[in-house]
């Protein structure tokens, strides 16, 4: 054995070349320790509860957007969406899943999650269970009620109550206005009536004209705000939450990679440790013929 053929273990590190050593030593003590980690590993994977995961494709079903401009309206459609995907962890959405469910609103607080989708009206509903078909039940039950809850919130405007008592006083001052017009305009016709009495019944007609269009405009408001809350199908369901997917097969490879990593450190601590293993690597790797 010539000084050449160890030059690069020689050339290591003390820490390197002293794991190197061991390892060449004993390699079955590592590939054991390694193989025996990952079995258990994996054994434990195996054994492990596996969590069912179902989602519902929902979207939002009418959106009232100021902006005329594309970029404008995507970006609107995207924050509606995200507002509406926060809302499934209110306090309504859960209890409405956990009385359909029939079970305590703290067993469904944290198996539900929604998440929007990026430039898009569309979000998804999230639920996880124990077995597949909790999963999608809870998945389509959340979207249930957080569909119910959102009709619910938007089915009131604060602002039609007072529109409409608005355009209840704009239709009286028009009544007025024209009951005054009325009065002028015979005045004005009747035989010895002065040129005041015309320009009267001129400020008169003004007087209707400009009542007209206020109580024409706060009626346009009220329509408004009646129209907005017309409907109640603000989100809709796109697509039912369908057979849940587990979370067995990655799990395993999980459990996999990190026994492997740890069988890897506890053979080679091993080989380290053994006994002769400390001795044999401060051997002379050449000795001088004689």
């Amino acid at each position: 054995m010539t000084t050449q053929e160890h030059a690069p273990a020689r050339d290591l590190p003390p820490v390197r070349r002293s794991l190197a050593e061991a390892v060449r030593a004993r390699p079955r003590l590592v590939a054991g320790a390694a193989l025996l980690v990952i079995v258990a590993a994996i054994v434990a994977g195996l054994l492990r509860t596996p969590v069912y995961t179902a989602s519902t494709r929902m979207s939002v079903a009418r959106i009232d957007s100021t902006s005329s401009t594309e970029a404008g309206f995507q970006d609107g459609v995207a924050n509606v969406a995200n507002a509406y995907a926060r809302l499934v962890s209110a306090r309504g959405v859960l209890a409405e899943v956990a009385r359909t469910l029939s079970v305590p609103e703290d067993a469904v607080s944290g198996r539900l999650s929604a998440a929007a989708l990026p430039d898009s009206p569309m979000f998804d509903v999230t639920a996880t269970a124990g077995n597949a078909d909790d999963a999608r039940v809870t998945a389509n039950a959340a979207a249930n009620a957080l569909r119910t809850y959102v009709a619910r919130i938007t089915a009131t405007n604060p602002d039609a109550d007072r529109l409409f008592q608005d355009y209840q006083v704009a239709s009286r001052q028009l009544a007025t206005a024209r009951a005054a017009l009325g009065s002028a305009r015979r005045q004005a016709d009747a035989r010895g009536a002065t040129p005041q009495d015309a320009d009267r019944a001129i400020r008169a007609q003004a007087r209707v004209d400009a009542a007209q269009l206020r109580a024409q405009a706060v009626g346009d408001l009220y329509r408004q705000s009646l129209s907005g809350t017309a409907s109640g199908n603000v989100i809709q369901i796109l697509n039912p939450a369908g057979p849940a997917a587990s979370d067995r097969r990655r799990t395993l490879v999980r459990y996999a990679a990190v026994g492997l990593i740890a069988g890897c450190l506890l053979g080679l601590a091993l080989a380290v440790a053994a006994p002769g293993a400390r001795s044999r690597a401060h051997l002379p790797t050449h000795i001088p013929e004689r």
